[in-house]
């Protein structure tokens, strides 16, 4: 896939986060460089693949809080069975709003807010923090609106009488890239397009009848490719939003295949999203029990359930810097 363009509009939530650097990257993808600048040996070092200068453990498992599925319960293993960064030892699946997030571990537990941006990192997200920025002047309602939302300006200076803040005039979120140049204008945790970090999450439910996919990423991260016709399995990027535009151009470089590909969104876990693809011909499936499944040729938008799937392959690749899923099925 070669990205493109996006803009984010809503709310938005880091899904184990990419590039905040925060939640637990289990993948070679993640580390672009181990350990470098942190003067901890890899073999010593309780989170190889994230910077813990401290190696903070807490639940004292031996994987460093800064990447520990459950940091608070011993979970030595990191197992995660539904692919949804919360380790089994403390997975609850209750999530009352709805977004991704079980309660435990939600910023807005009531409030839909996949990205869980907390800009004044008060542990109140934003999307149900009365004063994002912690300036003491509220957001939306009296003596607001706040005229720069993410960044502190109590005198509330605006010299052009715009409504729009001077701090906060050419760059809303502070990042230091200018709105027009900058992808997700109202988050300073995305400026780029970038496939390189990825969360991969294996799907065959029939044990090793093809190799596991294989990812390149290209262009410094705003191209990737899939080279295999592989066993089920996705690449999912670590930020998620709860809206974004996305442009960008996806590629099949064969016309004898006939594998199923297109892009997914709103990825909780490894049963639960949606997609939309696109197949070039039709195609049964080679096992006739419990009964013959036929994938039907044409542009498909379906809510997928992959607990109950044993026909398809997926390959999903998710710019971690802009949220976009995107996935090929055999």
């Amino acid at each position: 896939m070669n990205a493109g363009e996006s803009r984010r509009r809503g709310a938005r939530r880091s899904l184990g986060s990419a590039p905040a650097g925060q939640g637990s990257f289990p993948d070679d993808s993640m580390d672009l460089c181990p350990g470098r600048g942190l003067g901890i040996p890899n073999t010593l070092d309780n989170c190889g693949k994230v910077p813990n200068p401290l190696q903070s453990d807490r639940d004292l498992d031996g994987v460093g809080d800064a990447c520990d599925s459950c940091p608070e319960t011993s979970n030595p293993t990191q197992s995660d069975a539904d692919s949804d960064l919360v380790g089994d030892m403390c997975d609850t699946n209750q999530d009352r709003d709805g977004d991704g997030h079980q309660d435990t571990k939600d910023n807005c537990p009531d409030v839909p807010n996949s990205s869980q941006l907390d800009t004044d990192n008060d542990g109140v997200g934003d999307e149900c923090d009365q004063d994002d920025d912690n300036d003491g002047v509220p957001d939306y309602i009296p003596p607001g609106p706040d005229n720069c939302r993410l960044i502190h300006n109590p005198n509330q200076k605006d010299s052009d009488g715009d409504g729009i803040g001077d701090v906060c005039e050419i760059d809303f979120d502070n990042d230091s890239v200018a709105d027009s140049y900058d992808v997700c204008p109202e988050s300073a945790e995305v400026t780029l397009t970038d496939f390189r970090a990825y969360q991969t999450v294996i799907l065959d439910p029939e044990g090793d009848a093809q190799i596991d996919p294989n990812w390149v990423v290209l262009n410094q991260g705003m191209e990737i490719v899939q080279t295999m016709n592989s066993d089920p399995g996705l690449a999912v990027g670590y930020t998620a939003f709860n809206g974004v535009d996305f442009e960008g151009t996806f590629h099949v470089n064969t016309v004898t295949d006939d594998d199923y590909a297109g892009f997914i969104f709103s990825y909780q876990d490894s049963a639960s999203f949606y997609v939309v693809m696109w197949k070039q011909t039709e195609q049964s499936y080679w096992q006739a029990t419990p009964f013959r499944a036929v994938a039907e040729p044409g542009l498909q938008l379906k809510v997928s359930s992959l607990r109950n799937y044993k026909s398809q392959q997926c390959f999903m690749v998710e710019r971690p810097t802009t949220i976009i899923h995107c996935l090929q099925y055999m």
